[in-house]
């Protein structure tokens, strides 16, 4: 059962930071007795008590002081006692800053399981600093498993402000997708009876019997928490029904990103469950069945809304409705009831008068579908335009740190080594015989080798060094006339072939030998010129009598080219393309792309690493170090900055969250 502990402040006549101090107060107090009442119960009581907080401290100045000791009463009366509920708290025109939503963050998470309503309107919020934006993206994370929450009131802060909405489109696109109620059928409802409200069950109980208990309370539909409906996942801002955000100070910016949630965020009848219903007798006329509600209320923010937000918003609505509710016609009759010439009607209700919801399954629909999301990417794209040009890249976030994440790519792929032509008048097969024939000279040539090396070490240097800086990006084909190389795989026979993930058939005896063989003349040094003779000859006698027994006539370095071509094609769609065996193909330098990662985050600050997520990292710095970027840019070079500055974010996938 629940028996509630109403705290309204409404009637008090004080205000400010002593109300604050006296609530916190209360609190304790009320924690202090029902704990002593806890445990005066016998442990085997079926189910505990929970006794529901329901506390309204409207219009009372308390200031970020004053709530910050009423914060801290009500965090010690939940850790007190744990049969508190946190269900409604009402905190409107109280001249609360986003320092008290940062309080506030840690309560929101102790109370994810209880709390429906938090009503935070009429304050005096703002994002502009990158303070305030921390304390706004902390607040807005701790509702990330809510459970419960039914309505988020942020109504009438004026001075909210744009990046206040690209931050709520981060957290947002951040938190997975949630399991929604299909639009009709018995499982479709806004209200319940109060006895069906899920504080009426047991679910805080650590003695909770078997759910097969017919004595277990069951909601009108015969469920109760111990069914697997509790399972299906519905937590976070994407699971809040209504959310209200009118008359803050929303312009174009701010529409751009509120547009990406409008998209994805389901109506409250595909929202609203056992979980957060309220009862049918509720005074809150949003909550009830013919409301016309669409569950994000933007109105009241024409005054800062040019006529191109406001199309990009009527825009995401339509898709919305076409891409969410599909075929539901009953819904459509719901949502569409209300007369189109009544009074008052906001711009947003009104957009959506007349129109018909296609079903995502007919032509017709791809088509309308197909039609919307071109009007909605076209709206965007002015917007972002205008944004650059007016603002600057500076005015939003994800912006400035994919231009810095860009210009470190850009860096690394300006300092990377410049791989040469190897511009060898031989062939490297030709190279490395008359390389093998030097081996079988007298000890006394070893010798005065190893007195004066500055003579052969260029050589074999020379030659490892060419090889080696063969390796390149390119592919091109294999040109063996008037025993010249170009930069090809050929390269490769100069060094040891690389672990092959697709573990592929094994290389043909000639194909061995020849790798075996060249290998050997690379690994030619110094110190192995100083052997014996005896030495020298009976490893250079052994490895060619190996080869001999292996080499098959018409052996050629076009069939062991072909070979690591096909081999390398292997392993490269192994690996998606990212990498052909030897390095990763899609970056400009030999470093692997996650110590490429490391060096972008120690070049970038940890606000702007963190702004870009994992994701849109690795797509920046990938995209700065493409070859066909540079032509990209060439090609801009006649276009106004704000343009290019768009094309640039849109190539690399960092225009938006």
């Amino acid at each position: 059962m629940v028996k509630s502990n109403k705290f309204d402040y409404t009637g008090r006549t004080s205000s400010g930071p002593k109300l604050g101090k006296s609530i916190a107060s209360d609190l304790e107090k009320r924690a202090d007795k029902k704990q002593r009442e806890a445990n005066k119960q016998s442990s085997s009581a079926p189910r505990l008590t929970l006794h529901k907080l329901d506390l309204k401290v409207p219009s009372k100045s308390l200031t970020d002081e004053g709530f910050a000791l009423l914060a801290d009463g009500l965090q010690n009366a939940l850790n007190t006692c744990r049969d508190l509920a946190l269900v409604d708290l009402n905190l409107t025109n109280n001249d609360l800053t986003t320092r008290s939503l940062a309080r506030l963050a840690p309560l929101i998470q102790a109370s994810c399981y209880t709390l429906q309503t938090l009503d935070l309107s009429h304050n005096n919020f703002q994002v502009s600093t990158d303070a305030q934006a921390e304390e706004w993206q902390l607040f807005l994370q701790s509702f990330r498993n809510c459970m419960t929450l039914r309505r988020l009131d942020l109504g009438d802060n004026p001075d909210l402000g744009s990046r206040a909405f690209e931050i709520l489109a981060r957290v947002y696109s951040r938190e997975p997708a949630v399991d929604p109620e299909p639009a009709t059928g018995n499982q479709s409802f806004i209200t319940l009876p109060d006895s069906c409200s899920v504080l009426s069950h047991s679910s805080l109980d650590t003695h909770i019997r078997n759910g097969n208990d017919p004595d277990l309370p069951k909601c009108a539909n015969g469920k109760t928490l111990a069914d697997p409906w509790m399972l299906k996942h519905r937590r976070g801002l994407r699971s809040i029904p209504y959310l209200t955000l009118t008359n803050v100070g929303l312009d174009d910016t701010g529409a751009l990103f509120l547009s990406h949630i409008l998209e994805q965020h389901y109506y409250p009848i595909q929202l609203v469950t056992e979980n957060n219903a309220t009862e049918a007798t509720s005074s809150i006329r949003t909550y009830r069945q013919d409301a016309n509600t669409k569950g994000i209320d933007w109105d009241n923010n024409s005054e800062f809304l040019s006529k191109d937000g406001l199309h990009l918003l009527h825009c995401a609505e339509k898709l919305r409705m076409r891409m969410l509710l599909g075929d539901t016609d009953s819904v459509t009759s719901s949502y569409m009831s209300f007369d189109a010439d009544a009074p008052n009607m906001s711009p947003r209700l009104a957009s959506g008068v007349g129109l018909r919801r296609s079903s995502l399954f007919s032509v017709q629909s791809a088509d309308y579908s197909m039609f919307d999301k071109s009007d909605i990417q076209s709206a965007r794209k002015k917007i972002q335009r205008n944004t650059i040009g007016h603002a600057g890249c500076e005015s939003v976030d994800l912006w400035r740190a994919s231009l810095s994440a860009i210009i470190v790519s850009r860096k690394v792929f300006l300092l990377a080594p410049v791989f040469k032509t190897f511009n060898a008048t031989n062939s490297i097969i030709k190279t490395g015989e008359q390389n093998a024939e030097s081996i079988h000279k007298k000890s006394d040539d070893a010798v005065q080798a190893d007195n004066d090396h500055s003579v052969d070490m260029p050589v074999v240097d020379g030659l490892l060094e060419q090889s080696l800086s063969t390796l390149s990006l390119h592919s091109d084909s294999v040109d063996f006339e008037d025993n010249q190389t170009k930069r090809s795989y050929a390269s490769t026979l100069m060094t040891t072939s690389p672990v092959d993930s697709l573990s592929p058939e094994f290389a043909t005896a000639d194909d061995d030998a020849t790798a075996q063989s060249s290998t050997k003349i690379l690994r030619t040094s110094a110190s192995s010129r100083g052997r014996s003779e005896g030495s020298e000859k009976s490893v250079s006698d052994s490895g060619h009598e190996k080869a001999g027994r292996h080499v098959k006539p018409g052996t050629s370095s076009e069939e062991y080219v072909r070979f690591q071509k096909n081999r390398m094609e292997k392993v490269k769609a192994y690996h998606r393309g990212e990498s052909d065996g030897y390095r990763d193909v899609s970056l400009r330098c030999h470093l692997p792309l996650p110590i490429c990662l490391e060096i972008l985050r120690l070049s970038m600050s940890p606000v702007d690493v963190c702004h870009l997520g994992v994701d849109k990292q690795r797509k920046a710095f990938t995209w700065g170090q493409k070859r066909e970027t540079l032509k990209s840019g060439y090609d801009w070079r006649m276009k106004d900055e704000s343009s290019q500055l768009l094309m640039l974010l849109s190539g690399a996938e960092c225009v938006e969250y």
